[in-house]
Formats: C-alpha cells, sequence, structure tokens
C-alpha cells in the first residue's frame, strides 16, 4: 500500500531489475520492445489516501521495483 498524500498513484510504474556488478539496474526504454511487454498494474482507492497495486498478468520470480515516475523514488522487492 501507498500513502499518497505526496505521491500521485498513476504515476508509479513496476520495472524488473537486473543484477550487474553487484548492484542492481532498470532500462528505461525509449520505444517498448514487443517482446517485453510493460508490466500493468491497477490500483484501487482504499480511502484514506491509501491506495493498493496489484499487477494485471502474473509476473516471474525476480527482483523489482516500483517507482515514481520521473524521480528517484524506488521501493525494491523480490518475487519468489
Amino acid at each position: 500500500m501507498l500513502d499518497a498524500v505526496e505521491i500521485k498513484p498513476e504515476k508509479i510504474r513496476l520495472m524488473r531489475l537486473t543484477a550487474k556488478a553487484g548492484h542492481r539496474e532498470t532500462m528505461a526504454p525509449r520505444k517498448p520492445n514487443p517482446d517485453d511487454p510493460p508490466i500493468l498494474l491497477t490500483v484501487t482507492n482504499l480511502g484514506g489516501g491509501l491506495y493498493k497495486f496489484e499487477v494485471v498478468n502474473e509476473i516471474e520470480n525476480g527482483e523489482y521495483a516500483l517507482n515514481v515516475a520521473g524521480t528517484n523514488k524506488f521501493f525494491c522487492f523480490t518475487v519468489f
């Protein structure tokens, strides 16, 4: 869940991370790759400034980050 007092939920995107040289990276391509579709989210307003985010399709095991588009704010997590 996200307290959206300072963050607009429509600006949240889910990105897959890759491990390189001991740290995590992600690339935001300029043109989407049709072989690598975006990860779609549904956003539910729970009231009181709280929102629930759910992926539309199942995602693979790995490391991901929720990012506020246009910022360096990330919430990183792992899917097992």
